[in-house]
């Protein structure tokens, strides 16, 4: 069933003026209310369609990649080859692209980046590098041009590309056994990943990290190893 701004607005105790206003970021709306509005959002699962004022906009034939503002994000050869990889498919076709490092600022959803940057698509590297932009993925519906890099949460609906990290470590397990290993170590990563720095910062889940400790612990019962 769709969800209405009359049905968010009943759930918030604010009026249907006030969920336009939010919704469309047309004017002011008082913190409270923003409050009550998100939590609505969230519990009636809210997707916004695209408005009309993006389907209206012409195609620009420009993609961006929403990625991390970390420095040193592109030393790792796992940014690169992904890079590389996105580079090597447009080469041939009509889009370019832009990189989009994610400002300080509170976008009521993903909609809204595709607008103001005027892109006709977006793909998100890193997307848990900020809550605001884990509130917006979360409640980014399917059909949106939006596609996640790895970090896959069954419960998010936009597009993902990602590797099995869990069967992953479960299948160098078992080559290890193979091999003859009794005794099998694991290096975990953090569970918590920090961003910013002071008053600022912030931490989140890593889901990667969590979902390769489940695959070493998976492996390490089915062949009764010590570790």
């Amino acid at each position: 069933m769709k969800v209405t701004f009359k049905d968010i607005a009943r759930e918030a105790g604010v009026s249907t003026g006030t969920v336009a206003r939010y919704v469309n970021r047309s004017g002011y709306v008082s913190e409270d209310a923003r409050e009550k509005l998100d939590t609505a959002i969230t519990r009636l699962g809210y997707n916004p369609n695209i408005s009309p004022r993006l389907m209206r906009r012409k195609k620009t034939h420009q993609l961006g990649l929403l990625t991390s503002f970390s420095k040193d994000i592109f030393n790792s050869r796992y940014h690169t080859h992904l890079l590389a990889g996105i580079m090597n498919a447009l080469h041939e076709s009509e889009y370019n692209l832009k990189i989009i490092l994610p400002k300080e600022k509170d976008y009521a959803n993903v909609e809204e980046i595709l607008y103001e940057y005027a892109i006709d698509g977006l793909f998100i590297l890193t997307w848990r590098i900020h809550p605001n932009l884990i509130r917006l993925i979360e409640s980014c519906p399917k059909h949106l041009p939006v596609l996640l890099f790895n970090d896959y949460d069954p419960k998010v609906q936009a597009n993902f590309v990602y590797s099995d990290v869990a069967q992953g470590i479960e299948i160098a397990v078992d080559y290890l056994v193979e091999k003859g290993s009794k005794k099998i170590a694991f290096l975990k990563g953090p569970s918590l990943i920090r961003f910013g720095s002071g008053k600022e910062a912030v931490h989140v889940s890593s889901i990667d990290a969590y979902d390769k400790f489940e695959g070493f612990q998976k492996a390490v019962r089915k062949h009764e190893l010590i570790t």
